[in-house]
């Protein structure tokens, strides 16, 4: 972001945060540790989870948060990413849309596709797409520490549809064949229903102070 010119930004970040990388911890007798990735003793060229022996660095990460779970992650790049977005929109003006996959579950997110298929995240390194679910929540607090607004974040598929997909969905089966029907119904409903990316996928806006009001989401 650093490399971009200075002047109004307007940046869409689709599955993007998701793709960065995650610091994992679980809570022990001695307090936080971080989850780690190792070798295998007992099994050749394979990888494992541990937990490190004492307090990392990145420990640190959790100092002052009240964290009521026994695992937590967090993304510092990420975190880092979003406090430059607002900065910089409330310096020079503009918005940022960031649309990305969260989960629900208390457990790590780190997950691998590979495929089009689920894939172990520590077998055969590098031929799979790795992902973690972004904390909109942390992103929405950093944001607005560095002076930009927040608008959401919103399910995507209350997002599209208050932008009129459904609307747009209709004007484009006018005239389509079967094929073209199924395709257009399909599309739509994996956008937008619960069960699919319609609430697995959720939506939020950092503008300026200036741009108070964004189509589609409500400022928080």
């Amino acid at each position: 972001l650093a490399d971009v010119p200075d002047g109004p930004l307007l940046l869409i970040a689709n599955e993007f945060f998701d793709t960065l990388p995650v610091h994992q911890f679980i809570v022990s007798g001695n307090g936080w540790r971080e989850r780690l990735i190792d070798c295998d003793p007992h099994r050749r060229e394979m990888f494992r989870y541990v937990l490190s022996a004492r307090r990392t660095p990145a420990v640190a990460l959790l100092d002052n948060r009240n964290i009521i779970t026994e695992t937590t992650e967090i993304c510092p790049s990420g975190l880092s990413l979003a406090h430059d977005i607002a900065e910089r929109v409330t310096r020079t003006g503009g918005a940022a849309l960031i649309i990305d996959f969260v989960s629900e579950s208390r457990n790590f997110s780190l997950q691998a596709v590979r495929g089009h298929s689920n894939h172990d995240p520590l077998v055969a390194p590098g031929t799979a797409d790795l992902a973690c679910a972004v904390d909109f929540v942390a992103l929405s607090e950093v944001a607005r520490m560095a002076g930009g607004l927040v608008h959401g974040p919103l399910a995507q598929g209350v997002f599209l549809e208050s932008l009129g997909i459904g609307v747009r969905a209709a004007r484009l089966a006018v005239g389509a064949d079967t094929e073209a029907l199924r395709m257009i119904h399909s599309a739509l409903k994996r956008l937008t229903a619960p069960s699919l990316m319609g609430e697995l996928f959720q939506v939020m806006a950092i503008t300026s102070r200036r741009l108070d009001f964004v189509a589609g989401l409500v400022r928080t």
